[in-house]
């Protein structure tokens, strides 16, 4: 899990919204298998921002965990912080 995975599935996520925009044009200009074409890429467009979502968290969790192994023997109390903070900061909406 790496940076570069999160912003590839961004870029993804991103080409298919632009590419998508032609065919939400012709549909408002009358054309309904326009409209099939947009609510099949929005669909995909769906899991892509799940795969994101996904991949977001888990980069924040190794993170976390990278700070607690760091702290290895060290202050209790900055860990229990560190714990603390991490839960408050994830709001799974």
């Amino acid at each position: 899990m790496d940076f570069n995975k999160a912003a590839g599935i961004f870029d993804r996520l991103q080409d298919l919204v632009n590419d998508t925009q032609t065919d939400l044009t012709k549909f408002t200009e009358g054309n309904s298998s326009a409209g099939t074409r947009v609510r099949k890429a929005m669909q995909t467009i769906k899991g892509l921002a799940q795969e994101l979502r996904v991949e977001v968290q888990n980069q924040k969790t190794l993170r976390f965990n990278k700070l607690l192994e760091n702290n290895k023997g060290g202050n209790a109390s900055y860990s229990l912080f560190l714990y603390c903070y991490h839960k408050d900061s994830d709001h799974n909406y």
